[in-house]
């Protein structure tokens, strides 16, 4: 098993909360044919930086992950990222 979480950095920055919310959620739904849910992140002392927001893409393998990045949406998924990058991290996962 394979994962891609994204969190979202804590912000009050509107267009990056509603971008993360639609565009993100919806291109992460499309790439893996199901209802993405957003994981609403408990905060966390011990850490320096607060997230708020997560969303997981399950695969099975590193592979698929980069194959479905290679579409059309996973190219315009990458592009949205990448338009607010400093308020996100991706963290891929292997299990």
């Amino acid at each position: 098993m394979y994962k891609l979480l994204v969190l979202l950095k804590q912000t009050d920055d509107k267009d990056t909360l509603e971008a993360f919310s639609g565009k993100v959620k919806n291109y992460l739904s499309e790439l893996s044919g199901k209802e993405i849910k957003t994981g609403e992140i408990e905060p966390d002392i011990l850490s320096g930086s607060k997230y708020i927001k997560s969303y997981e893409l399950e695969t099975t393998s590193q592979e698929t992950v980069q194959q479905l990045l290679q579409t059309k949406t996973g190219r315009e998924l990458s592009a949205e990222l990448l338009n607010f990058s400093s308020s996100i991290i991706p963290l891929f996962i292997n299990y």
